[in-house]
């Protein structure tokens, strides 16, 4: 236990950490969770009906059973298997403590093994921010730092740690904040005491730097639910100590702030795109904040997505591939940041049921040993206290994608109902019972264990074939690829990339083979995952390739039809309309795709690039049509888009763009002034077919002919 519950901030918190891919940080934690829960259940002679007469348990268990069983009606069985199997893991993890039954002594080593461990990815947050970005993008370049957290860093220019998101990082350290008060106010030591108060320092410092407001609110609430109960039993050294932490807060806010002004005004990268004091005014600007208009729209997708799938739910991780189905504005996110939400549309009302009666039932216990005023009653109350605000952060923010966050709620939950259960007596184990545990462990660590290991290595290959590509292989990269999916052939993402690379080979070869297992590989990908608009698109494209017309535009139209409010995939659909001929119709399906376009500038989304597509090829099929007056019509619009901040994101949900705005202004004044020489040009034969045309006209125009 002292070393799987502070791995989990430090290992198993969602990013490449230590070291470490996601795939093995998260073997390496579930290896050591297993391994304590195998040997505790083995070794521990305690009857497990201990437990069963404790309502967290019973529900807790019942809530990991929904969720593992929810894989097998899921939409995407790959997501749903390895977010079921974390959610597993927390489980056993809380039974093996419950099992245990700590003391209080063990159990505030524990918490204090864990708030160190937060601590040391607090100071990580800390380098990443006071050091500034511009070093860091060069030092993760020249270190050969992974992709993800590149993109992380250019996406967010805020500290992430160790985490998958620096939200899911500012939430964390909101939640273990309220840890400090029982190291501070409950040890005598003066070491320990300066040390909980130097850590908590470093908690305070990261949470500055993350610029997150809901990590802010969340924090300032967990020490608010502290202060009435730190009065009670402290009391003046409590109220002078939460004053002294309210004042470093505030120095540490405006210190950053300053610094931000500073250096945006010597022209220099900072670490946040904006200072602190931007971040809260921008909650009261003009038209609102986009952040929280953003989640508003996240909240009503993910509540029309879970009515269609009532009341089993679409399967755990199906928020992230279903959602263009659903959305209204173009807002796309791979979490519907709310935990309550996103439970009810991905496991449905009965795993949303089961997951509130398992938080309802361990607040009941909780709240009945803080009354007790046992020997416990701190430990549980500053627990309860991390442990409401964990939730509280996840209710607007994407926290349960990370698993740092199931596995930290079930420690806690364990943690609680031990200290509830410390007093009762413990029934002895059977025999039949020991080896009937000794059996399900062994089975559960074997089935854990060894699907995460398969994956992990499916997931190294892929890495390999992803460095293979970059230095130009693209043979060994498609090698690597195919490994990747014989040793794990369920996930789509592979199975796409797959399809990509050879069909990479087939344009660098013209070999027919290379065609055909590309389009094999998309079929794989689509089969495995029916809900992704750009499967569909790659597959047709790959269609067209093979000059199945027919099959490509069935696959364009489904591709536009799985993301209704979507620009992109409209446009390819439109494309091919208007390659077999039916011009008009290519206009119609690009027109009522474009009535979307004004809520890209509106919701800033990143795929402003969208548009300008969806109305260069409108302007081409208007050419083609004659219709130069429209076309040109069309290249002002592009600029007026341009104009009113049309979003042209690098890094944006559907694509890669490279093309600066400069280049795109560039790109529309020359295609304008092709279409007003073709406009010119034909106006010009027009008049030449005409006898009784002026001869004036034709001599002013004809050298612009030539």
């Amino acid at each position: 236990m002292y070393f799987a519950v502070p791995a989990i901030p430090l290992i198993a918190a969602g990013n490449y950490s230590l070291g470490m891919n996601p795939e093995v940080a998260l073997f390496v934690w579930e290896f050591l969770a297993l391994l304590l829960c195998g040997w505790v259940s083995i070794s521990r002679p305690v009857a497990m009906k201990n437990m069963v007469f404790s309502p967290s348990f019973i529900t807790a268990a019942a809530f990991s059973a929904w969720v593992l069983l929810s894989v097998l009606w899921s939409v995407v069985f790959n997501d749903a298997l390895w977010e079921s199997l974390r959610y597993l893991t927390g489980f056993l993890l809380f039974a093996t403590i419950v099992l245990v039954r700590p003391d209080e002594v063990k159990t505030r080593r524990v918490i204090f093994l864990l708030f160190a461990a937060a601590s040391i990815a607090a100071l990580y947050g800390i380098y990443q921010g006071a050091w500034g970005f511009s070093k860091m993008l060069r030092f993760a370049s020249e270190n050969n730092f992974s992709a993800e957290d590149i993109r992380l860093l250019k996406e967010t220019q805020r500290p992430f740690s160790t985490f998958f998101h620096t939200n899911a990082f500012a939430g964390y350290l909101a939640a273990m904040i309220p840890l400090a008060a029982l190291f501070i106010f409950g040890v005598e030591k003066k070491s320990l005491k300066l040390l909980a108060v130097l850590m908590l320092a470093f908690l305070v410092v990261a949470l500055m730097y993350t610029m997150s407001r809901g990590g802010w609110l969340c924090a300032a609430t967990g020490m608010l639910a502290m202060l009435p109960y730190l009065l009670k039993r402290r009391g003046a050294a409590a109220a002078v100590s939460l004053i002294l932490i309210a004042l470093f807060s505030v120095a540490i806010f405006y210190g950053i702030d300053k610094a931000s002004e500073m250096a945006q005004g010597t022209g220099t990268e900072t670490s946040s795109a904006v200072s602190p004091v931007e971040r809260i005014e921008a909650l009261g600007g003009e038209g609102g904040d986009v952040s929280v208009g953003s989640r508003i729209s996240y909240w009503k997708t993910a509540l029309r997505m879970g009515v269609d799938f009532q009341p089993m739910g679409a399967g755990m991780g199906a928020y992230e591939h279903l959602n263009r189905k659903y959305l209204e504005e173009p807002v796309y996110s791979r979490n519907p940041h709310n935990i309550w939400i996103q439970f009810f549309a991905e496991i449905g009302i009965v795993g949303f049921l089961l997951f509130a009666a398992f938080i309802v039932s361990l607040l009941r216990e909780a709240l009945r040993e803080i009354k007790s005023g046992g020997k416990g009653s701190e430990t549980v109350y500053v627990l309860t206290v991390s442990l409401l605000v964990m939730l509280l952060h996840s209710s607007f923010d994407l926290d349960i994608d990370g698993p740092a966050f199931g596995f930290t709620l079930f420690v806690f939950a364990g943690l609680i109902v031990s200290r509830r259960q410390s007093g009762l007596p413990e029934a002895a184990a059977g025999s039949t019972e020991i080896i009937l545990r000794t059996v399900v462990v062994a089975v559960l660590v074997v089935a854990v264990v060894g699907l995460h290991f398969l994956n992990m290595i499916a997931s190294n290959y892929s890495q390999l074939s992803d460095i293979s590509a970059e230095n130009g292989s693209q043979e060994k990269a498609a090698g690597f690829i195919d490994e990747s999916m014989d040793v794990w052939p369920f996930n789509p993402v592979i199975a796409y990339k797959q399809s990509v690379m050879n069909s990479n080979l087939f344009d660098k070869t013209g070999n027919a083979e290379l065609l055909e297992k590309a389009l094999d590989g998309a079929r794989k990908a689509v089969e495995l995952n029916p809900y992704q608009s750009e499967y569909y698109a790659g597959l047709a494209m790959l269609y067209e390739q093979k000059g199945a017309k027919q099959d490509a535009l069935e696959a364009a139209s489904k591709a536009a039809d799985l993301y209704p409010i979507g620009i992109r995939y409209h446009t390819l659909f439109a494309h091919m309309t208007a390659l077999d001929g039916r011009r008009s119709e290519a206009l119609n399906i690009i027109d009522n795709a474009l009535r979307h376009a004004e809520n890209y500038v509106r919701f800033k989304s990143p795929d402003g690039y969208d548009v300008l597509e969806a109305m260069f090829v409108k302007a081409s099929i208007l050419n083609d049509m004659k219709e130069f007056d429209k076309a040109l019509t069309v290249y002002d619009s592009m600029s007026e888009y341009l104009d009113r901040g049309l979003v042209i994101s690098p890094f944006s949900s559907s694509r890669r763009v490279k093309e600066s705005h400069d280049g795109i202004r560039t790109r529309i004044a020359e295609f304008r002034k092709k279409t007003e020489l073709e406009k010119t040009k034909a106006e010009l034969d027009k008049s030449e077919d005409k006898p009784s045309e002026d001869k004036s006209v034709q001599e002013v125009v004809e050298p612009e002919k030539q």
